[in-house]
């Protein structure tokens, strides 16, 4: 198994939206869930009915400890104090029964959501946006109250080369590689070039959202992510704690496409996230099949392809993914290309 997944805290907070799945699980109301882990918002946040059951699946103990974390966190503490925990004060977390061994990360990062590599990999692009853009641009860009006025200031041309600049130098594989991925980045199969493509879904996010608004551009641009904006305060708290203490929660360490093969789970919806990515061609073609003993009749599979994109056997599945459009299209980090296959037969 590849380092960049096993050897340190790479998820703090969400590398995702998970406010789209939180929502697609509120209309398709699945009582067993199976998710990838990642720092634990992302599967925890599926939870939509009392008196279900999750399973949590990661390479990483470190990643399950963290959200076993955001579990204790959850049922121990008051909204507020919540997010204040994530947001503001870390050291809240070391009252709730967190793993011990979590407390040097809590110490060290006092905003306890932007601990992880992903994370701090984006607090890095912020600070090289600020250098090239320039800071007046970016306060411009901070103090817009409409979308229009952003995109106003995005037309000018020296926007648009000093974007491209950006853009030209974070749409490196070898930047990538050495920043977070650590020789495992993604193998690209898309034929947009990398520079394209994130002028391409960067374009798209900022027709869509004030950057102030979106806890993923926030963090691109002002290395932030804030209480008004994280993706934490997507739903119901109340509903939330209320699911959770009522949920049967296991977490799993170990190969999840094994896992979803040995047929001992019948999820009524299971989360991928963009793990496909990481499949080389023929695991790429094959992996729906191999899921398919695991996933109830009737139940769905998400997954977020990022870079590489690909076309699985879906014998038994149908493609429902137009069925959540307008969903997707408020989806806020906007780098994924989302799929939702729902098991059939």
């Amino acid at each position: 198994m590849a380092k960049y997944f096993t050897d340190k805290l790479n998820y703090s907070l969400a590398n995702e939206d998970i406010e789209m799945e939180s929502k697609v699980c509120e209309k398709l109301s699945p009582k067993k869930i199976g998710s990838i882990c990642g720092a634990g918002p992302r599967g925890l946040y599926l939870i939509t009915n009392t008196d279900s059951k999750l399973d949590l699946f990661d390479v990483s103990g470190l990643q399950i400890e963290w959200a076993r974390a955001y579990e204790k966190a959850i049922l121990a503490l008051e909204e507020v104090d919540y997010l204040r925990a994530y947001h503001d004060d870390s050291a809240i977390l070391k009252t709730v029964g967190a793993n011990v061994g979590l407390n040097d990360y809590f110490e060290a990062n006092e905003i306890a959501a932007l601990a992880g590599s992903w994370e701090k990999t984006f607090i890095t692009f912020s600070k090289l946006c600020r250098k090239i853009l320039g800071h007046r641009v970016i306060e411009a860009l901070r103090n817009c109250k409409t979308i229009q006025e952003q995109l106003n200031i995005m037309d000018t041309v020296s926007f648009k080369v000093k974007w491209t600049v950006v853009l030209s130098i974070v749409g490196n594989k070898a930047l990538m590689n050495s920043l977070l991925y650590r020789g495992d980045f993604i193998r690209k199969n898309i034929p947009e070039s990398y520079v394209k493509f994130y002028r391409n879904r960067f374009a798209r996010l900022f027709k869509n959202n004030l950057i102030k608004d979106n806890f993923f551009l926030s963090l691109c641009f002002f290395g932030e992510v804030t209480l008004t904006n994280t993706p934490l305060r997507c739903r119901s708290f109340s509903h939330l704690k209320d699911c959770i203490e009522t949920t049967q929660i296991n977490y799993h360490i170990g190969d999840v496409v094994s896992e979803l093969e040995s047929g001992k789970y019948q999820f009524d919806y299971f989360s991928y996230s963009d793990v496909p990515s990481y499949f080389d061609d023929k695991l790429g073609k094959d992996f729906v099949q191999k899921a398919k003993s695991s996933i109830s009749i009737g139940g769905v599979i998400c997954v977020r392809y990022y870079l590489r994109v690909h076309t699985p056997d879906l014998d038994g599945f149908e493609d429902i993914t137009a069925e959540f459009k307008d969903l997707i299209k408020k989806e806020k980090v906007g780098v994924y290309d989302i799929k939702f296959y729902k098991r059939v037969s």
